[in-house]
């Protein structure tokens, strides 16, 4: 794949442009403290993992699909650390759509992804973007960010799963048609993989939520 690290090279930037990678491990890994790098435009799939940026690295316009990971290891589309941005992308067909820790990830379409559409962590910024069509829609742990402005529909499993921490979730809109509920709130869910902690400090407030199965809050 294409890989650039920037520490050490003078204050600029730096663009990953219309690029075709497929057939890696990893198929566009950034991440640098200086330079600031623009990942665009790139059509990303058929790697163990897509792409994964952190540090002052802006992803957009990238298509992400068909990257699974090898045996017991999960592909994502989009793996987002911390201080960087993903927006305006389209992934689809991974493992996982977009993967975010403390970092942004906006304005992105994220649909037909097996294990989840998005998982957040820390203090993650999950904001308007499109989630359908996944196993479990978005899939919060260890949680202190803020999920807003998302719409998020027809997934499989739980809509929004929260695993365990605090953070927002505000300002969403949820139509629920899959098994289990449209909101959980702690306890276990048979569709995570990872054992569940406490959920403790969580604001939640002026979401549209409608199921047509299972509740739509279920709070353990």
């Amino acid at each position: 794949g294409i890989t650039i690290r920037g520490a050490n090279v003078p204050t600029g930037v730096d663009y990953v442009v219309n690029n075709h990678v497929y057939g890696s491990d990893l198929g566009i890994s950034a991440g640098t403290e200086t330079t600031l790098v623009y990942v665009q435009d790139n059509r990303v799939h058929h790697n163990y993992s897509g792409i994964t940026i952190s540090g002052n690295t802006i992803a957009e316009r990238n298509e992400t699909f068909a990257n699974q990971g090898y045996h017991w290891s999960i592909g994502y589309g989009l793996a987002v650390g911390t201080g960087s941005v993903a927006r305006d992308n389209v992934t689809y067909d991974n493992d996982r759509g977009i993967d975010v820790g403390s970092g942004t990830a906006i304005n992105n379409r994220v649909f037909y992804n097996r294990d989840s559409g998005i998982q957040a962590s820390s203090g993650a910024r999950v904001l308007n973007n499109e989630v359908y069509s996944n196993g479990l829609g978005v899939v919060v742990s260890s949680f202190s960010g803020r999920i807003a402005n998302n719409l998020i529909y027809d997934n499989r499993n739980a809509s929004i799963y929260h695993g365990g921490g605090g953070g927002v979730i505000e300002n969403n809109t949820v139509y629920h048609t899959g098994t289990g509920d449209a909101l959980q709130l702690g306890g276990v869910n048979p569709n995570y993989t990872f054992n569940p902690s406490p959920v403790a400090g969580l604001t939640l407030r002026n979401n549209i939520v409608v199921a047509s199965t299972g509740f739509a809050l279920r709070i353990n």
